[in-house]
């Protein structure tokens, strides 16, 4: 199943003109959009045509209501040539505010399209043309929209802030009551992205309580929808199909489509999630229907995914694949690699449980080979941020250095003065002037020692990460390209079957940790994690900060079973205790890839520690794949080996092909640190 649909109020639901009374039909309107918007639509268009609605104020609230009363219907195309009549207005008039309400709907589509950086770009344009203060609708329906574009890229903390902006400006606008009904709505949406799906009800059951009897039939239809999609995710089912009931029963009551569509799409979820197929299959169909016929194309995509998984769950294969593979193209075309993953992740499963094995294979690779991506782009801003951090460091450095050498340099000049001085001065005067003398060469024996101390940092910071203590990346290359030259003579002193080991480890989930708890929490997690490293493993391996939240363990001399040992450790000793992030406990894990140096007995000529390192890289993305928590080995085929190139094309082929052996660690207590997808107790 594709998901529940976040169906977020679209922007200019307030839309009022506040300030001066309004003429009698505009609030007959706005009685009859509560149940009957289009009656309220005929009422509208029946006052635009007379005198009382050409003044400004009256003209621009008017077509806000108009436009307002078609999206409710779904009519966008007629909404579409009221946004026109609202820009020509506001062009005529020179009226900044028109024009910037004219331009929302663009933003929304934007939205609806997930393109949330262009919808940013444009709302910045928007908020510095508008006489934002003199127009506080406007400026709600800003603040919606930048914390909805914050919710499209899981920038949950900046979403929150803007949502509960919009609720403290809500007692301004034209309708308070609608207003804070749709900042809560909004806020409980995000917490369910951040699966607090109590809070979720809880901010869902303070929109309700906010109703003041007078809401659109719209939006009463998506509160009793937010709280049904919130009961789902609580596990109160029978509760949450109530609440979809009463919302089908207003959209339908007041003729609004796309709200019926969307409906019918999260009622077919729940259906599937209980694994009623036939009533998944009746109401996808529905919606399918509903979404066509009102060009409604996210809530038609929704539905031919739902109803794709619902025929699979009727064994009916063939029929759910054609309906499956539309969705994935669409979200292929689309560049949204999240539901991409999900729905592939969904495919497979229903595959799995087909026993379609040939058809799962090729979805489970084109999945890992789109999480790995995500994974090396995540990682390669995180080297990058790191870098940057460690260049303005060091930088700062240099300057102080630069700085002490300078007040050196005047001490010598200082110096050189004094003794000219003295070599002019009398013979009597010598022994006081030798003394000066020598204060000044202990002074500047001092800033020698100074110097000497500042240069012995400066080798130890090329060396060390400055966060952890440990040693970094520049470091490991250079003693990895020191040691080739001696690895031969080093072995001949190891016990058989002794050899090195590289571990690659990645903390699970770290980036929400940074998300919600800020980057001084991540730090403070980053420095506990090498601690307990350093604390496991043997004084003569090396543990270093590779990049981000990545680190590398080089162990020399170590056999099969003392390599087994140490993954052990590792994951035993980061998930056993929680850490203690300024004050917050937070349950940590790691996923470890792990390989011997040298690999299948080939010599390091063809399979050099760079190779072994990439090589264990790929076996942590499987551990990863895997359920993380988790160290995967790679274990030397029983055969000849195969090339390292075909291995680092395609590891897991390699690994399903018996190319290659694959060893999984897990910790020692089967639940430590909520193993699995559980990591840092955040969903990735």
């Amino acid at each position: 199943m594709i998901g529940v649909t976040l169906v977020l109020i679209g922007m200019g639901i307030t839309a009022m003109a506040s300030g001066a009374e309004l003429p009698a039909p505009l609030t007959a309107a706005d009685s009859l959009a509560q149940t009957r918007p289009r009656e309220a639509i005929a009422v509208l268009e029946h006052f635009a045509a007379e005198p009382g609605a050409r003044a400004l104020p009256v003209r621009r609230a008017l077509l806000l209501r108009l436009r307002q009363a078609y999206v409710d219907l779904g009519d966008n195309a007629a909404a579409g040539r009221v946004s026109m009549q609202l820009r020509e207005l506001g062009l005529r008039e020179r009226d900044p505010v028109s024009l910037a309400w004219a331009q929302l709907p663009d933003i929304d589509e934007h939205l609806r399209s997930y393109r949330p950086d262009a919808a940013r770009e444009a709302l910045d344009r928007v908020a510095g043309g508008g006489d934002l203060p003199g127009a506080p609708d406007l400026a709600f329906s800003i603040d919606m929209a930048y914390g909805r574009a914050h919710l499209l890229k899981a920038e949950y903390e900046h979403a929150i802030e803007r949502f509960q902006a919009g609720a403290a400006l809500s007692d301004r606008t034209g309708h308070p009551a609608a207003s804070r009904v749709e900042a809560l709505m909004n806020i409980a949406y995000t917490y369910t992205g951040l699966l607090d799906h109590a809070g979720a009800y809880r901010v869902v059951t303070e929109a309700f309580q906010a109703d003041d009897g007078r809401l659109r039939a719209r939006t009463r239809s998506l509160l009793h929808l937010a709280r049904a999609l919130s009961l789902i995710d609580l596990g109160r089912p029978a509760e949450a199909e109530q609440d979809f009931a009463r919302a089908l029963r207003i959209s339908r009551d007041g003729a609004m489509s796309v709200l019926e569509g969307r409906v019918l799409a999260d009622w077919a979820d729940l259906a599937l999630r209980r694994e009623r197929f036939a009533d998944a299959e009746r109401l996808s169909r529905a919606a399918l229907r509903v979404a066509e016929a009102s060009a409604d194309n996210g809530t038609a995509i929704t539905a031919r995914a739902n109803l794709g998984f619902a025929l699979g769950g009727q064994s009916r294969l063939a029929e759910a694949l054609g309906y499956i593979d539309q969705v994935i193209a669409h979200f292929r075309r689309q560049g949204n690699k999240q539901a991409l993953v999900s729905m592939l992740d969904e495919k497979g499963r229903m595959l799995q449980r087909q026993g379609a094995l040939k058809e799962l294979v090729g979805v489970l690779r084109e999945q890992q080979e789109l999480e790995r991506k995500q994974f090396t782009e995540q990682r390669s801003k995180a080297v990058a941020a790191l870098q940057e951090r460690f260049e303005r460091t060091e930088n700062q450095r240099r300057i102080e250095l630069l700085q002490e050498q300078n007040r050196l340099k005047d001490a010598v000049i200082r110096n050189r003065e004094l003794q000219r001085v003295v070599l002019g001065l009398a013979v009597v005067l010598m022994l006081v002037i030798g003394g000066f003398i020598g204060l000044m060469y202990r002074r500047a024996g001092k800033s020698n020692a100074r110097l000497r101390e500042l240069n012995g940092r400066l080798a130890e910071h090329a060396e060390r990460d400055p966060l952890t203590g440990l040693y970094n990346r520049r470091s490991f290359v250079d003693r990895m390209q020191a040691r080739a030259g001696g690895v031969a003579h080093e072995r001949r002193g190891q016990a058989r079957g002794a050899g090195d080991v590289l571990v690659v480890l990645d903390l699970d989930h770290f980036k929400q940790v940074n998300d919600t708890h800020g980057h001084g929490a991540g730090d403070a997690v980053l420095v506990e994690v090498a601690k307990r490293l350093q604390a496991v493993v043997r004084d003569s391996d090396t543990v270093l900060r590779w990049g981000g939240e990545e680190f590398v363990i080089h162990s020399a001399g170590c056999d099969a079973a003392q390599a087994a040992a140490l993954a052990r450790r590792i994951l035993d000793a980061i998930a056993g205790t929680p850490v203690d992030a300024g004050g917050t406990l937070l349950r940590v894990t790691v996923s470890a890839g792990m390989i011997d140096l040298p690999f299948a007995g080939l010599d390091e000529a063809q399979c050099g520690w760079q190779q072994a390192l990439e090589l264990a890289d790929g076996a942590l993305y499987l551990a990863k794949s895997a359920g993380r928590n988790r160290c995967c080995q790679l274990l030397p085929p029983t055969g000849p080996p195969p090339p390292v190139a075909e291995l680092e094309r395609d590891l897991g082929a390699a690994v399903a092909a018996g190319l290659v052996g694959l060893r999984t660690i897990l910790p020692s207590a089967p639940d430590a640190g909520a193993a699995g997808d559980a990591g840092l107790s955040y969903a990735s």
